[in-house]
């Protein structure tokens, strides 16, 4: 069995993504089902091969623009899924980021 140790807390949610990638023409759609400020699992109809690079939009709620996540790699890939890891953030970006899923971590009263 495979052990995996992340090393940032997970929140689960759903918020709708866009991302880029060489492979395919144009912005292509998903859901984020699981964030961290490390990465995220998106569920998409676009399949997307482990390596890829990646260019991702995050469409939090109550954000007038969009998370840019310059570059972020395919960890792994299903058939209607896929988990990236966030490589490039701008600072101003990370920060949105790092609210974001503090914001969704925290318990709801």
């Amino acid at each position: 069995a495979l052990i995996e140790f992340r090393t940032s807390s997970r929140a689960q949610v759903d918020l709708p993504v866009s991302f880029a990638t060489h492979q395919v023409e144009g912005l292509q759609d998903g859901t984020i089902y699981n964030l961290s400020t490390g990465g995220c699992a998106v569920e998409s109809p676009t399949m997307v091969e482990t390596g890829t690079n990646v260019a991702l939009y995050i469409h939090a709620p109550g954000e007038k623009f969009p998370i840019a996540i310059e570059l972020a790699t395919i960890q792994w890939s299903g058939r209607r899924e896929f988990g990236a890891r966030f490589q490039v953030v701008q600072s101003e970006e990370k920060k949105r980021l790092d609210r974001l899923v503090q914001k969704l971590l925290r318990p709801k009263a």
